[in-house]
């Protein structure tokens, strides 16, 4: 350790990272009270357990802002461990600045409540992470703006790190509160195991008091399946949890496709991510949005989907679900587009 004469700060705690195929130079400075500042400099090999403990030697340290080169290839893997966490981007596409609070409120007793004040200039956008941790955080999001501004449009992106490789990555729009919503749900194999799929749901309660929600299993066909249940949520509230773990859901057919239906007296918001696991094992998840099951909160003549794709790996499955609680079915046609905007008819199974 090195105590050198006080420099410009940019910032208080941050590591510079020098990137070789075999070794990765390290070194930290770390401000203190006094102004002074602290040089640490160490090197790893760039294997897996050396990575992981370079991780949490910058953990140990505090250290939140990394800088390092990204030249070649070397970086690829020590950057998909180092940025591990959650990401939070704030769009403004207002010809106004807009500014408020983005808080976050945990599910933990044990972990306390952040605020995160942000400012976006004109038609542009921010992105505010929530920093990778060595124990599960779990909460909801909430941005608030300041008086006489309008909400910014907000979308989190999610990533899940194994044996410090980003396996899998997904966003989410946030979306409006609603009494009412669909959410499309899935159950197919052992949990855990190769080809598994569950659908796990989010529920938040962004109001002052406690809030009962109401649930009920609906399968492909409209009809109830006769399993439902209730929800305490509190204030401030979030409940987590996957499909196959809500009160009754033991008692769903396997493998199960339908829709979770879900109410509340008071305005919620919901979020659901379809988690599976593929052929080497590894956990993969995407988001499926919910759909509000009153036709007036969600009005539209048509819907669009922008990409599908088919074919070199890829293949695209549509889900069409909701309608409304009256007797005759919701019937449409789907219509496919090339690139080119010209009517195609692609094999539909």
């Amino acid at each position: 350790m090195k105590v050198t004469p006080p420099i410009k700060v940019m910032y208080e705690r941050c590591a510079g990272l020098d990137v070789h195929k075999k070794t990765v130079v390290v070194c930290v400075l770390i401000t203190l009270a006094n102004g002074m500042v602290e040089k640490f400099l160490r090197t790893f090999s760039t294997m897996t357990a050396d990575l992981l403990a370079l991780d949490e030697w910058l953990h140990s340290l505090g250290v939140e802002h990394i800088a390092l080169e990204s030249t070649g290839v070397y970086w690829h893997p020590i950057y998909n461990l180092l940025e591990d966490g959650r990401d939070i981007i704030l769009v403004n596409p207002t010809d106004d600045r807009l500014s408020g609070v983005m808080q976050f409120l945990p599910a933990q007793q044990i972990s306390l409540r952040s605020d995160s004040p942000y400012s976006i200039p004109r038609r542009s956008s921010i992105k505010l992470g929530i920093s990778g941790q060595t124990s599960e955080i779990v909460g909801m999001v909430k941005v608030v703006p300041d008086q006489d501004n309008v909400t910014p449009s907000v979308a989190a992106i999610y990533t899940f790190t194994s044996g410090g490789i980003l396996v899998s990555a997904s966003g989410a729009a946030a979306n409006d509160e609603s009494n009412d919503f669909d959410i499309y749900s899935e159950i197919s194999g052992q949990p855990g195991t190769i080809g598994s799929i569950q659908t796990g749901v989010a529920i938040a309660n962004a109001f002052d008091k406690d809030v009962d929600v109401r649930f009920e299993f609906v399968s492909l066909d409209g009809k109830s399946t006769g399993i439902a249940g209730v929800l305490e949520l509190p204030a401030h509230g979030q409940i987590h949890s996957s499909i196959p773990e809500l009160p009754g859901a033991e008692n769903l057919p396997r493998p199960f496709q339908g829709t979770l239906h879900i109410s509340s007296a008071t305005p919620i918001a919901a979020l659901a991510i379809r988690a599976r696991y593929n052929e080497r094992g590894d956990f993969l998840l995407s988001t499926t949005p919910p759909s509000p099951s009153d036709p007036e909160d969600n009005p539209q003549d048509e819907a669009f989907i922008p990409q599908i794709l088919d074919g070199g790996g890829y293949s695209t499955q549509i889900v069409i679900f909701g309608g409304t609680d009256e007797e005759q079915p919701a019937s449409g046609n789907i219509y496919f587009f090339d690139a080119d905007g010209q009517p195609i008819d692609p094999p539909v199974e």
